[in-house]
């Protein structure tokens, strides 16, 4: 990138897309909300908040998840939820755009402008997917297995120590990433120890793995109840490997398709895949589980939705764009205009949900609920293109500062430390919102209901025990008090 040092363009971008997660006017995050919302459940159950401690109890019975619910709850003691929920954006930000850099390092590979790839195949889908225990998790992982690549031929005691003491932080945030890990890193010496004997390199790949992989089959056998396991539709799967990370809003494939095939551009060649052997097998390891995999464990998405992002980072060393192709062409501002088109596009695409989800954020501050709310999903086709989660979790914005959210999902999942008491969980049912036009709403405890997508016959039969006393620009979110 003639006339400015690389590094500069690159970190300098980096910073505009931290200042920009702090100057967006709201994340249309699927999970967000409610993470926030929890990490102030947890905070005044520990002050001992009565109101809420008659809902709600903090039951500590597994280590996976208990990472971040800790962390935000200790941060939100200081910070408004807003501020807690972009600093975890934020070093997202920084700690994946660190490990671009650091992986092709590590594979002595120039980073730049390789490293601007990450940006285009990372951020579009994770900036907004508000599935933070993951992301951290994730980043954790990846940082650390550039760590393991670096020491891959020290010796199996030092080595395990790095592996097992960062396996244990992912695994604290998030299991899948530490299983994923965990693959990776069994991989690492048998395709990169080239020295040793095949069986010398599957022995030390297992020690280095199972210890990991143990420890989550422990935790999993150990806990209550049984995830359940769907298998995801064929096409659905096909998608997303083919666009190595299908974004979060709908309507980006096209760009998807350009990104990816912009991608392969830079990195189908032959030099490349014999040059480097580790990232393309373990690119092609998640593949494979990408594709295999069924969803369990998921939080609540598909799993392999979860690291289809992963593939193309480790990928990243295969790039080669240092060529020139004609008198015009410079290769090497493919990697930036890649990163630039998708963000764009993003941004572009997310901000209709934006703006529905900052006025649900003004709605909330002006109509803070105390007592019991709930949300209500009315839309009935299941083809339907609405983003409804984020919609469905922005509830926990009313219930921030003292209220009780009775569809709070995450007190009914048995990895998160947040349970509802025995007498709560009888008076509030685990309700199908999806269903909402079958619910009989006036029948429940509830002090107010925030209902999404209801038509005219809905909010006629809503208004026979509530009063509704806000409703977003769009008519897509309403809130309703008791009368």
């Amino acid at each position: 990138m003639p006339g400015a040092s690389d590094a500069a363009l690159y970190w300098g971008f980096v910073a505009l897309l931290i200042a920009g997660v702090f100057a967006m006017p709201a994340f249309p995050s699927q999970d967000g909300a409610i993470h926030l919302y929890n990490f102030g459940l947890i905070e005044s159950l520990a002050s001992g908040d009565p109101g809420r401690g008659e809902f709600f109890r903090v039951e500590i019975d597994s280590p996976i998840h208990l990472a971040l619910p800790r962390l935000g709850s200790l941060l939100i003691g200081w910070l408004p939820a807003w501020a807690v929920e972009r600093l975890f954006i934020a070093l997202h930000v920084a700690m994946l755009a660190w490990f671009a850099v650091a992986w092709l390092r590590a594979h002595e590979r120039a980073p730049y402008p390789g490293a601007w790839a990450a940006l285009a195949f990372a951020f579009p889908w994770s900036l907004f997917m508000g599935f933070y225990a993951y992301q951290l998790a994730s980043d954790i992982a990846l940082l650390a297995l550039v760590a393991a690549w670096r020491w891959r031929d020290a010796s199996l005691l030092k080595l395990a120590g790095v592996v097992w003491i960062a396996g244990a932080f992912v695994l604290a945030f998030h299991a899948v990433a530490a299983a994923l890990f965990a693959a990776l890193i069994a991989l690492l010496p048998v395709v990169a120890d080239r020295d040793r004997a095949i069986v010398q390199r599957l022995v030390r790949g297992a020690a280095l793995s199972l210890p990991i992989l143990l420890a989550i089959l422990s935790i999993l056998s150990s806990a209550d109840g049984e995830a359940p396991w769907r298998w995801p539709d064929p096409s659905y799967a096909i998608v997303y490997l083919a666009t190595l990370g299908r974004f979060v809003f709908q309507g980006q494939l096209l760009s998807a398709l350009v990104v990816a095939g912009t991608f392969l551009f830079l990195c189908a060649r032959r030099e490349s895949l014999a040059s480097a052997p580790y990232v393309w097998s373990s690119a092609a390891l998640l593949a494979l589980l990408h594709l295999a995999l069924p969803d369990a464990l998921g939080g609540g998405g598909y799993l392999t939705g979860r690291f289809a992002w992963w593939i193309p980072l480790l990928l990243l060393p295969a790039l080669d764009c240092d060529e020139t192709s004609g008198a015009t062409f410079d290769r090497r501002w493919l990697p930036p205009a890649l990163a630039l088109l998708s963000i764009a596009m993003t941004i572009r695409l997310a901000a209709p949900s934006a703006a529905i989800a900052a006025e649900v954020q003004q709605g909330a501050a002006l109509h803070p609920i105390d007592g019991r709310i709930s949300a209500a999903l009315f839309d009935r086709d299941p083809r339907s293109e609405a983003n409804l989660e984020p919609l469905r979790h922005a509830v926990a914005w009313f219930a921030m500062d003292g209220g009780i959210v009775t569809t709070n999902y995450q007190a009914r999942e048995r990895f998160f430390p947040v349970r509802l008491t025995e007498r709560a969980a009888r008076l509030h049912p685990d309700v199908d919102v999806n269903a909402a036009w079958e619910t009989d709403w006036g029948r429940l405890p509830l002090d107010a209901l925030l209902s999404v997508d209801a038509e005219e016959a809905d909010r006629e039969r809503l208004a026979r025990n509530f009063e509704s006393v806000w409703l977003d620009s769009s008519k897509r979110v309403e809130l309703w008090r008791r009368r």
